[in-house]
């Protein structure tokens, strides 16, 4: 089992005091077979530049367990999604 690290910046309206909503967002960008273990919220902060029309964003720290996470799949289900602005996912060593 791998551990990776996954950053999430979504729109500045997203709820970050709602927990179940959270890890709702990051359990669709993983999909099946991968466990959510921790989520944590780093704050809502300005961005460098606009993204999508939004010069703000909630940044959002998950610490996810699996076999294997494709990059590629997430991406797709992030653009699916309109509350996710960007995603930036690691493996943690």
């Amino acid at each position: 089992m791998r551990t990776y690290e996954l950053m999430v910046v979504a729109k500045p309206d997203f709820p970050v005091d709602d927990e179940a909503r959270r890890k709702s967002l990051v359990q669709d960008l993983v999909g099946e077979g991968v466990s959510v273990d921790t989520i944590s919220v780093v704050g809502k902060k300005r961005l460098a530049y606009e993204i999508k029309k939004q010069t703000e964003g909630v940044y959002l720290l998950a610490t996810l367990t699996g076999q294997s996470i494709k990059n590629a799949e997430i991406q797709k289900r992030a653009n699916v999604n309109a509350s996710v602005l960007r995603f930036l996912l690691i493996i943690k060593h």
